[in-house]
């Protein structure tokens, strides 16, 4: 009889547990789904509704944890055009609902959507701190810096190599970014560390919203040609390939080339229309670079003219001129002395060292006749970023190394 009543007792035990992996799994995916839909059919409502159901059902699985943090910021601001109005209570919980997926899991091993949990505390305190400075506060802005920094954003990797990005830029220039592992690092290094805050760091995902132009021109960032009421109503336009001319009076001469469309094959973007009023109102007088990771979509068709430094290339206004191979390698090995700060737990941080071993690569392509230093490239990545201690995470790339490898032997 007491045998009886333990089998009955275990049965309901087992028949509980297999019960809340269910409605687990069933609140998770619903939670997940939202993400996954049409752009105007996701609401992060239910998100929230059902991912906190599924972290209370189960608080130690990270991939919970990691959503439901994704589905506060995604409640703050659905997309960057209301990034300059955020909720501070909301970034706060996201913020831990980031650490706690941290904590049960150092190695976050779940689904990503574009940012790691690291990456992800660096861009929603980050985001923060813009939407302080968006509406004067200072103060505010600093204090979500330092709080991002303290509850694990901002790595010390990316931190580094964002310096160096800075440091490769003329005083004052223009310094045109995307990513948040990019931008958002910068303005933490100039509004923080006061360091290099002469460079105008402009972000061109953000030059598509209606607010992050007004920034830039109120705090004297950029000078746009078009009147505070025409960057209200500019919006992408139809676009053919078309020879623009700058005339570049330092150098008594003109730059010319085509701008293609950069979207369908028949428009220029708002970011691209007011890239290219940025560039028509410089005429070259301030030197203009691209971030490492700058899509070449969104360009211009200006690659042809960029004098690649690995971290930050330079607009030139005549036919590119590669820097020495000298100079190059000195780069390469000053990049690769960044890569003790790497947190080998961070995908993102992995990433951009994959990134870098394409940007070598790259360049070995572009000298294939010069077989001496190939090699010395090669010794380079092998010897300062082995893949026993950075993972390739690019299968493409595993190919194209070994490739080069054989061919170079």
């Amino acid at each position: 009889m007491i045998f009886s009543k333990y089998i009955a007792f275990f049965i309901l035990s087992c028949g509980t547990v297999f019960a809340q992996n269910v409605l687990f799994e069933d609140f998770l995916e619903k939670g997940k789904a939202e993400f996954h839909k049409e752009w105007n059919k996701q609401d992060f409502t239910i998100a929230v509704d059902n991912l906190e159901k599924a972290v209370k059902l189960k608080p130690d699985n990270a991939e919970a944890h990691y959503f439901l943090a994704y589905a506060y910021d995604r409640l703050n601001a659905k997309d960057a055009s209301s990034m300059n109005n955020l909720n501070i209570h909301l970034t706060i919980k996201s913020s831990r609902e980031y650490e706690k997926t941290i904590k049960l899991q150092a190695k976050y091993k779940g689904e990503i959507l574009l940012l790691d949990p690291y990456s992800r505390l660096t861009s929603v305190w980050g985001s923060q701190a813009m939407s302080y400075l968006n509406f004067n506060k200072p103060d505010s802005a600093e204090w979500c810096f330092r709080e991002g920094k303290k509850r694990g954003g901002f790595g010390d990797f990316f931190l580094a190599v964002n310096r160096k990005s800075l440091d490769l830029c003329s005083d004052s220039a223009y310094l045109f970014t995307m990513g948040d592992n990019v931008t958002i690092p910068m303005w933490y290094l100039q509004i923080i560390e006061n360091y290099r805050s002469d460079v105008r760091i402009i972000d061109d995902n953000l030059l598509n919203t209606q607010w992050y132009p007004h920034y830039l021109s109120g705090h004297k960032i950029v000078d746009f040609t078009y009147s505070n009421n025409n960057l209200d109503t500019l919006n992408y336009s139809p676009w053919d390939s078309t020879e623009i001319t700058i005339n570049v009076p330092k150098f008594f001469t003109a730059f010319k080339w085509t701008v293609p469309p950069s979207y369908a094959g028949a428009y220029l973007l708002r970011s691209d229309r007011l890239l290219l009023d940025i560039l028509k109102q410089n005429k070259f007088e301030k030197d203009v670079y691209f971030s490492s990771g700058f899509n070449p979509k969104s360009m211009l068709g200006l690659r042809p003219f960029l004098q690649f430094n690995i971290l930050a290339d330079k607009l030139v206004p005549s036919k590119r001129k590669q820097i020495s191979d000298d100079k190059f390698y000195k780069l390469a090995d000053e990049v690769t002395s960044l890569f003790k700060y790497v947190n080998t737990n961070s995908q993102d941080d992995l990433h951009f060292i994959d990134m870098f071993r394409y940007i070598i690569l790259d360049r070995i392509y572009m000298n294939r006749a010069n077989e001496d230093f190939n090699l010395r490239l090669l010794v380079l990545l092998d010897g300062k970023v082995p893949a026993s201690k950075f993972p390739v995470l690019s299968n493409n790339l595993k190919g194209f190394m070994k490739k080069l490898h054989e061919e170079l032997k």
